[in-house]
């Protein structure tokens, strides 16, 4: 019945050692060699998520920045992209540094800081990709950014996230990918949205796709699918956006999700 199976990485596919499980692996593995297409959909940078595509042998086209760009991850090829505009990538930035937090912008796939610290470090240690000084991101901006990504500790998180969503309602994407982090984007962006375009383009029915993620970012993704799997490790945005929940990334929830549904 089911033909796509689309991931979230952090959280999903992947814990806090940042690597994959033998069982999920093999899993996975197991079900490509049965031809169904498995895709990663993440809000991580596209030279990020690419290691995770190639490790499991994935060729279908990866949604990245939670939706705004899709790559090819054999070729490299971008293959859409759906950038901030300009000025309200710097209205977002000059709110954020009213609130006295770090604040991450992404342009041509490269990640761009004002200054390095913990949390461009932080950042740069989950995401295995080189945080590039640039000293003040307001001057460094010329073109749209394909995103921005707010750092702090979680309660500044959540006020931020509440306080921007409220500001920028209908301008811009925002949400939490994780405890620590604010994600920024275009509004028309978001993993669901790219799925069911990923989907169509497949030839692939929505009733035929299972996603599977942990945090309020894969809402969207998770309500969009035939079905929704929340990992028991998850959010409860993501659970209470889900059609099932299954064990969590200790647990090798994936490889559980894969051995019932398929």
């Amino acid at each position: 019945m089911y033909k796509l199976l689309a991931l979230d990485l952090d959280g999903t596919l992947i814990g806090k050692e940042l690597t994959i499980s033998s069982k999920t692996k093999n899993a996975i593995a197991q079900l490509m060699s049965r031809g169904v297409t498995v895709t990663i959909a993440t809000g991580r940078m596209f030279q990020s998520a690419r290691p995770f595509a190639k490790e499991l042998n994935i060729s279908t086209p990866l949604i990245c920045y939670q939706g705004a760009m899709v790559g090819n991850p054999v070729t490299g090829e971008i293959l859409s992209h759906l950038p901030i505009p300009l000025p309200l990538a710097k209205q977002a930035i000059e709110a954020v540094r009213k609130e006295g937090l770090h604040i991450n912008a992404y342009l041509d796939d490269q990640l761009y800081v004002d200054h390095l610290n913990e949390h461009a470090e932080l950042y740069s240690v989950i995401s295995k990709v080189e945080a590039h000084p640039v000293g003040d991101l307001m001057t460094f901006l010329d073109r749209d950014p394909t995103k921005l990504v707010i750092i702090g500790k979680p309660s500044e998180i959540d006020q931020i996230t509440s306080k921007l969503s409220d500001q920028f309602i209908s301008m811009l994407y925002v949400a939490k990918s994780y405890a620590r982090f604010c994600e920024i984007a275009h509004p028309d962006c978001g993993k669901g949205r790219a799925l069911s375009i990923l989907a169509d383009q497949l030839g692939i029915d929505q009733a035929e796709v299972i996603a599977i993620g942990d945090n309020p970012n894969d809402v969207d993704m998770l309500e969009w699918a035939g079905m929704g799997i929340a990992m028991a490790n998850g959010t409860d945005e993501a659970k209470g956006a889900a059609n099932w929940i299954t064990g969590s990334i200790s647990e090798d929830g994936v490889a559980q999700a894969i051995e019932k549904f398929f």
